[in-house]
Order: C-alpha cells, then structure tokens, then sequence
C-alpha cells in the first residue's frame, strides 16, 4: 500500500510512529467500513502507525470519523507533520484532488490546504485519535512550496524550510499561530539564495542551536542558525548526481553520530563535529528496472532501536516499487 507513495510523513509520539501525511491507496480496515472512503490515490487521511521494535502496523484513525468527533483534518497529500507537545501539527502544501466530499455521519472535513490541523493519538476520551484546529498556515509554503518543518522549543516556533524563487524560512508562532515569516515592506518574503531546501527535510541540531539542509541544486549540505535563520552556510558537498525535485531525495538527524544523514543514491553521513563524510549502499536496491534511480518517501531515526528507518518509494518508470520499509543500523 505505501509502496506507491511518492510522500509519506510521519510523526512521533508516546512511542509510536503516526502515518500522518502522504498519497497512497485505501487501506480495507473494517475501522472504513461505516463511512466508506472514495477510493482515490489521494491525501490519506486514515492514521496508520506502528512502533519499530514491534513492528506492530495497525490503523488508528479511519478514512472518515465519526460525527461525534467534531473536526477532521482532510488530504494530507503534499504535506508535513511536526511534533509539539504531545500532538502533530498538520499542514497540506497542494494536491490536485478536488473539493473535499462530506459524507452524512462524518466529522467536520477541515481542508489541511487551508488550516493547521494538530493531532492526538487515541485516548480513553478519543479512542479513534482526535483532531483540533490550529489556524491558517503561513501563505508562503502554498503550492507545494515545503514539505517539512520542525519545531523550536526554545523559541516556540516552527520552521519550514520553503522553496519560493529563492530559499525562504517559513515560521510560525506556536503560542498565537501567527506567521513569523521575515517579509520586507511590499510583502515579499525574504529569501536567502538561490536554493532548493523544501523537498529534502530538515536535520536540526539542538545543542549547536543550528539546523541543516540539503540543495537539489547543488548536491550540498549547509548550515542555518535556528535562533536567527538567515543566509545559509556551505559545509558538505556530497557526490551525488544533481536530482529533480521529484526525486525526493530524504535527510534525518542522527543524535548519536551527531551527523546529517542523507538517503540518495547512497545513505551519505555527514558528521557535523569532524567534518568526516561517509557512505553505505541502500538496503532497498535502489534502481529500478530500467536503471533509474528510484527515491525512498521517508527517512527519520528511531530512538528505540537507533536505527535509520525508510518507508515508502515511488517507481516512475517501470511500476515496480522495490522495498517499502527498510532499516539500517549506523554505526
């Protein structure tokens, strides 16, 4: 099912991992059977999750809740979800679906595309999982201008790296739900250099007080200050082939190497102390029938097996789509 999944995004709290975001097929759970699903490869808004060691996959929130539930956030197709507390902020950048469908007997279908929607797992009170409304996210990650974000603690905010003729810090106010993106006086958003950082992801470093990212454009890692995000510094190139954004190409944080791990071709380490860099082959066999390669839809590291897991690929060429979940131990 996430075998044909362009993007997937996931989230973690209590100690499991939540499929919040992504296009894929239904996935024939009796939870969908009151209140049946389109049927579309489309933004799932069914909540799947699982815990690594456990391997224990399961659906948890079906397609449509029921009424009761009040409010759903609905199609997460190009979008992110990022932990604050405990609950996953939703956000949708695009898709080219339709208008939402409100069935009789579901919740409120909120469209992602035009509100921040946080989740929270299931509970004695929420036994499907719950939904709130956040407010608008902010103008400048529209059209599939972001795809991942974290957020600051210490600040209080979240940050999005956004692709928007130029890299852009896309912030948001995690007291207010305000929008803390940097404009000049026309209303232009302030951008920091002719990148491509959206599509990767972020690798943040909280005890540097930097994050990282990775430039399509240029195969290279560079660094950003997280207490005053500005003009981004150079510090690896990687040899990796030049990819289009379609390739999907994933990054992730590694808190025990203290290195940006970065899935193309190969799984390429960063370590961001020594300076060293380093690769290992993909576990999944990364070409597909024809040559081409063939990108993974997540990566994140999972702290109770710290290991580098993948989950998803999406074959453009030959249909195959090779591994779908894979794990990879780095030591």
């Amino acid at each position: 099912m996430l075998g044909a999944a362009k993007h997937l995004d996931f989230a973690r709290l209590g100690n499991r991992w939540y499929k919040l975001a992504g296009d894929h097929g239904d996935t024939g759970s009796p939870l969908d059977v009151p209140i049946p699903p389109p049927g579309l490869q489309d933004g799932q808004q069914v909540v799947l999750s699982f815990n690594v060691p456990a391997n224990d996959w399961r659906e948890d929130t079906p397609y449509y809740l029921p009424s009761s539930y009040g409010v759903q956030g609905a199609n997460p197709d190009d979008a992110m979800a990022i932990v604050v507390g405990n609950e996953a902020w939703v956000m949708n950048t695009a898709t080219n679906r339709g208008a939402l469908a409100q069935p009789a007997g579901a919740a409120q279908q909120v469209d992602l595309l035009q509100k921040i929607c946080a989740y929270s797992p299931p509970s004695a009170q929420w036994p499907l999982g719950h939904w709130r409304v956040i407010g608008p996210p902010p103008w400048v990650i529209n059209g599939d201008r972001a795809w991942r974000g974290f957020y600051d603690p210490v600040k209080n905010r979240i940050v999005m790296p956004t692709n928007r003729n130029g890299a852009v810090w896309a912030m948001i106010d995690v007291a207010t739900g305000a929008d803390l993106t940097q404009y000049d006086g026309s209303g232009v958003a302030y951008q920091y250099g002719d990148h491509i950082f959206s599509i990767t992801g972020v690798a943040p470093d909280f005890v540097n007080r930097v994050f990282y990212v990775y430039d399509l454009n240029d195969s290279s890692i560079y660094q950003v200050s997280m207490d005053n995000p500005g003009g981004p510094t150079k510090v690896a190139t990687l040899p990796e082939p030049v990819q289009g954004t379609q390739a999907a190409i994933k990054l992730t944080w590694h808190p025990d190497l203290r290195a940006v791990i970065v899935a193309a071709t190969k799984i390429n380490i960063y370590e961001v102390d020594s300076g060293a860099i380093s690769s290992v082959a993909r576990p999944d066999g990364f070409v597909n029938g024809v040559g081409t390669y063939v990108p993974t839809s997540t990566i994140f590291f999972d702290p109770d097996t710290h290991d580098i897991v993948s989950i998803g690929t999406i074959d453009w060429d030959t249909g195959r789509n090779p591994g779908v979940y894979w794990r990879l131990k780095i030591q």
